[in-house]
């Protein structure tokens, strides 16, 4: 399987091709900075989510495309980029104080509450758990390895969180950014 990366990661969060994304989408938010940011999923490692049992993803620079049979998770992957890539997003718009968001902190308990916030507002499951691949014992564990760049600095992060089948409101944040 090839990977695509979203046109509004892979391009960067500044400059959005896209025209129909406006200033409340949270993608958006770099245009309050002043700079041009590059944020980018390197490599996704992913445990026991939807139709995933194991899979690990490593994406080049630039494009990347998804193909796949019907029902195989392509879907699953890209809303999973999204999400990650929006509450990643969030965190790092807090840090700039950007005029009327509130700052979190970058606390464990927001990322722990925005992540799970996000992943049922994107995939719409009754509760969280319900992204767990059905019949398996162990924990849902996603980890996304991310890079960003600016005009004045570059750096890579780990992102690592789990869930159960019984979670409704919270990932467990192993490693945040």
């Amino acid at each position: 399987m090839v990977v695509i990366k979203c046109p509004v990661i892979s391009k960067g969060l500044g400059d959005c091709p896209d025209k129909s994304v406006g200033r409340g989408n949270p993608l958006w938010l770099p245009q309050f900075i002043g700079k041009k940011q590059y944020n980018m999923i390197n490599s996704l490692k992913i445990k026991n989510f939807t139709e995933f049992e194991q899979a690990h993803f490593d994406f080049s620079d630039g494009l990347n495309v998804i193909i796949g049979d019907n029902s195989t998770g392509k879907t699953h992957l890209l809303k999973l980029f999204y999400a990650i890539a929006s509450v990643w997003h969030e965190a790092k718009a807090e840090q700039k104080e950007i005029p009327g968001y509130i700052s979190s902190g970058g606390s464990d308990s927001w990322w722990q509450r925005r992540l799970a916030e996000k992943l049922v507002k994107v995939f719409k499951p009754d509760k969280l758990g319900h992204l767990h691949r059905f019949g398996q014992g162990t924990e849902t564990e996603i980890e996304a390895t991310l890079s960003s760049a600016s005009e004045s600095e570059a750096y890579g992060c780990t992102l690592k969180f789990q869930f159960s089948e019984t979670s409704k409101t919270e990932v467990k944040l192993i490693q945040k950014p």
